[in-house]
């Protein structure tokens, strides 16, 4: 062998070598949108920072395959134009697989609108609008649910709550409804208000909307108070529930209030702040409950606490962080059936055929498949226990399928 050939061949080897090498340091790259920093942050922060951690744990296992996930984060700020404007970036300039996250509904449909032109999956993470769990025949083949659906003909948070309620209140059962004066809220308390009258029997006496901005919550609260309903249900963020039942207890309302899912943090400091604790406090859930909020220890709770202590956050666990660590699951295994090399039409035939156990974190699996992008729903009712300073369960898990409410009609 001629020492020319004997060179070519150790340098096409050397090449080859370092060619692998750098191919299999190549990440997977997704991007991730909602508000960290804006009106909606104590909502959405904490479940960005929940898939974050998620994948800094992949990637101290050596990521995927040995290839990294690279995630590009978005603060939205609540700002319709501007999460057009990062979606636009993601897709166009940074050329992600997939967009998680998102955040206040009416940030989604601009995001929708160019996924679906550039065939891209998008993963709701809290809210999403598009009807999923049919969703071959309502046009968003792009979209998934790992969260609560807002939507015009079914609403995971309406139906839990009157599926829920009904256990607990019985018809004749005065009512008030109320949320943020934004599209996916208002279609919750008006969902919540409609159907509440007409599948459980209630007597609406309160039904209004907020600004999620507004500061002085008096004018809503002494509303509610004089209307005196038996329950008001509610679905806002910590922000807005804090001093609102406060405001409630110092308008001599003495009913029941419902909430759906929100903080430890946030629950706790609102019953510390009440003059007498109160044991008609209920909230309903999508995730299980662990100390120090619940009373029951969740396996799986201790994994992303420990994750959080090594990785580092900036905002105190909450539920959300939860559900951000369970979104991040999901993208894990589809990224891990999609494998390598991977573009956004593999990725999203992989996440159709999620099926991934919850470790105890939710009642049941996530399961999507080609027509059905949300799955199985379940949910909880707790109710607060003012001695053990804990929720305790009020009516166990139930489970239901959206094609299911269907049928009943609306």
């Amino acid at each position: 062998m001629g020492k020319k050939m004997f060179l070519a061949i150790i340098f096409c080897t050397v090449f080859t070598m370092f060619a692998g090498l750098s191919r299999a340091a190549d990440p997977y790259v997704l991007g991730f949108i909602t508000d960290f920093t804006g009106a909606g942050k104590t909502v959405y922060g904490p479940e960005g920072e929940g898939f974050r951690v998620y994948m800094d744990v992949v990637n101290g296992r050596g990521g995927i395959e040995g290839h990294p996930v690279k995630v590009i984060y978005e603060d939205d700020k609540t700002d319709a134009a501007r999460a057009q404007s990062v979606a636009t970036k993601l897709i166009l300039e940074d050329r992600v697989l997939a967009i998680v996250g998102l955040g206040f509904s009416f940030t989604h449909k601009p995001i929708y609108r160019l996924a679906t032109e550039h065939g891209l999956p998008v993963v709701c993470g809290y809210g999403c609008v598009a009807p999923v769990y049919d969703a071959i025949k309502q046009d968003c083949r792009n979209i998934f649910s790992g969260g609560m659906i807002y939507g015009a003909e079914y609403s995971t948070a309406t139906w839990v709550a009157l599926l829920l309620g009904a256990k607990v209140w019985p018809k004749g059962t005065t009512f008030g409804s109320i949320s943020y004066a934004v599209p996916g809220g208002r279609m919750l308390s008006a969902g919540t208000a409609k159907l509440g009258v007409e599948r459980n029997g209630w007597k609406l006496v309160y039904h209004e909307d907020m600004p999620p901005e507004a500061v002085d919550l008096s004018p809503w609260a002494m509303k509610a108070a004089n209307a005196n309903p038996e329950v008001i249900f509610m679905t806002v963020s910590e922000d807005t529930f804090v001093p609102f039942l406060a405001a409630l207890e110092k308008y001599g309302y003495k009913g029941a209030t419902y909430i759906t899912e929100i903080s430890t943090r946030g629950f706790l400091k609102a019953v510390d702040g009440l003059v007498k604790p109160k044991d008609n406090i209920y909230m309903n859930g999508f995730i299980e409950l662990g100390p120090p909020l619940g009373d029951t220890p969740v396996p799986g709770h201790e994994e992303i606490a420990k994750a959080m202590r090594k990785f580092g956050h900036k905002f105190e666990w909450t539920s959300r962080h939860t559900n951000g660590w369970l979104y991040g699951r999901i993208l894990e295994e589809a990224l891990r059936k999609a494998g390598w090399p991977c573009d956004r039409s593999t990725l999203l035939k992989a996440l159709e055929k999620t099926n991934i156990e919850t470790e105890g974190l939710r009642a049941g699996p996530y399961r999507f498949s080609p027509t059905d992008h949300r799955g199985p729903e379940y949910g909880k009712l707790y109710r607060w226990d003012p001695n053990k300073r804990v929720m305790k369960t009020a009516v166990d898990w139930v489970t239901w399928s959206a094609r299911d409410i269907l049928k009943l009609g609306n």
